[in-house]
């Protein structure tokens, strides 16, 4: 038969009075997680399981068994066998042959939905606590390993308080039942809890409330939580709901801080299959994502995508989206959709005549007023030149013939008198040029913008700075005035960034 299901578990006694024994168990409490063997997946359904005792891991004589409707929930379970039908009479039967026998081994085996799982499951000690003999020697051996606490274990040592191998599945499962309540506490003057796993998870936390943390860490002044790895990840967490896959609180220090000493690693790596964020920062007061870099080659943040999208977006619902204090170098194209202001501009080449060695600059042409230019030579013929401008003329410039200037230049040879004729320029986006004698000439118009754009957004030519939200009482550029840096308005916005 093909194996579906897996299974782990773990016991716990609840009982009443016996006159021979003591204090002898008639109910045993079994929990346990159900899972995939193939997938490895959690179950959660109604089941029917089989429980029976033996005294054998395999064949042996059976004292006892009984069939149960079990409900899972991910996986996690919690029955109590002797409430279906007869109590597991422990305290006649079994512990009677455990007491009389040289190994004291007795097996739980389940059956579900007819599938009997192996191996079974050896009973540790904390059943056997119905004699004194028994019960002293469970207290020892539970001081040896850690105290019982109303948490689940609660380790103490100076050392390694808890070491888990595991070379096959998970090494430490636990499960919180009682609300706020830890499965494992470690502290210790060196390791709380070191675990660790050749292939699957060191430790695997899992909650099955959202208001609390499958693996929880807290340190004073330390660290609450770390993780090595020399091949996959130090601490990995996922969320298949809506919550964290990992989460971290601190109310001084960092949340989580991550470092690598590899070259060519990340020390925080994120990344999402479908259409969530890779890393994704948020603060109600600071930096969303801080990065910081020691070296004068590398980025402090980098971004980086690889299907041809957006390698670094920022967004503000009032403030900048992105601010720079310093120079900042775009080796491509730079598109603004809004409005850009600037203390000064040029364009920057390689010289024409010394492309290798040299750098040429042109300043820009400013204007308190959105200006298009549009410049052409022509000929007149018969004392006329009429020159026809493109069929968006209008609609950029608009029909406003106060807002279109003209220059004239004769070329050559003396045009005698001339004029320009702008009657049909609002109207047909053309002007005639008329000159006492046929004559080649430049011409030059300057328009206004009058374009949607334009009109919602007009040049203010004088503001205060607070209004422009660059500051109060400072200077854009403090070194031009002899004013220190401490007065620039630069100064004020990044004290107030940090």
């Amino acid at each position: 038969m093909k194996k579906i299901f897996s299974l782990l578990v773990a016991f716990c006694v609840l009982g009443s009075a016996s006159a021979y024994f003591g204090v002898v168990p008639d109910i045993l409490s079994v929990q346990g997680l159900l899972a995939n063997s193939t997938t490895g997946g959690y179950l959660t359904g109604s089941y029917s399981m089989n429980f029976s005792i033996w005294n054998a891991s395999s064949g042996g004589t059976m004292f006892w068994n009984e069939t149960q409707s079990v409900s899972t929930n991910l996986g996690y379970f919690d029955v109590l066998l002797g409430t279906a039908g007869t109590a597991p009479d422990l305290g006649n039967s079994v512990f009677y042959a455990v007491r009389n026998s040289s190994d004291h081994n007795v097996y739980l085996q389940v059956a579900i939905a007819g599938e009997t799982l192996s191996p079974r499951y050896q009973f540790g000690q904390a059943p056997y606590t119905s004699t004194s003999d028994w019960a002293n020697m469970s207290l020892q051996d539970v001081t040896q390993i850690g105290k019982i606490t109303t948490v689940g274990i609660d380790i103490e040592s100076a050392g390694t308080s808890l070491t888990a191998t595991s070379t096959t599945d998970h090494t430490i499962i636990a499960s919180a039942i009682a609300a706020g309540k830890s499965v494992l506490v470690g502290t210790s003057a060196g390791k709380g809890i070191d675990v660790t796993s050749s292939q699957g998870h060191g430790v695997y936390g899992r909650t099955l409330n959202g208001s609390f943390a499958g693996v929880f860490g807290e340190g004073g002044p330390g660290i609450g939580v770390q993780g090595d790895s020399n091949g996959v990840a130090g601490v990995y967490g996922t969320n298949t709901g809506s919550g964290f896959g990992v989460y971290g609180q601190s109310n001084s220090g960092y949340a989580i801080y991550a470092e690598t000493l590899s070259g060519s690693s990340a020390a925080i790596y994120g990344t999402s299959p479908t259409n969530g964020s890779g890393v994704q920062g948020y603060s109600a007061g600071g930096f969303g994502v801080y990065g910081r870099s020691s070296s004068n080659t590398s980025a402090a943040v980098y971004g980086s995508n690889l299907a041809g999208g957006i390698g670094v977006y920022g967004d503000s619902a009032s403030g900048d989206a992105a601010y720079f204090a310093g120079n900042v170098t775009v080796n491509g194209n730079l598109t603004v959709t809004g409005t850009l202001s600037k203390g000064g501009g040029s364009f920057l080449i390689d010289h024409p005549l010394d492309p290798k060695n040299e750098v040429l600059r042109h300043s820009f042409a400013e204007s308190p007023e959105m200006l298009n230019i549009y410049k052409g030579n022509a000929r007149t013929a018969d004392g006329k030149k009429t020159i026809q401008m493109p069929d968006w003329f209008v609609a950029l410039n608009g029909k406003d013939l106060s807002d279109y200037s003209f220059a004239v230049t004769p070329l050559k040879s003396f045009c005698g008198g001339y004029y320009v004729d702008n009657s049909e320029i609002a109207s047909k986006g053309r002007f005639t040029v008329v000159t006492e004698k046929d004559c080649e000439f430049s011409w030059v118009v300057y328009a206004v913008r009058h374009d949607a754009f334009a009109l919602k957004n007009p040049v203010v030519v004088e503001q205060s700075k607070q209004d422009a939200g660059l500051g109060s009482n400072c200077y854009l550029s403090p070194s031009a005035f002899g004013a220190g840096e401490e007065q620039g308005c630069d100064h004020q916005r990044e004290n107030r960034a940090k």
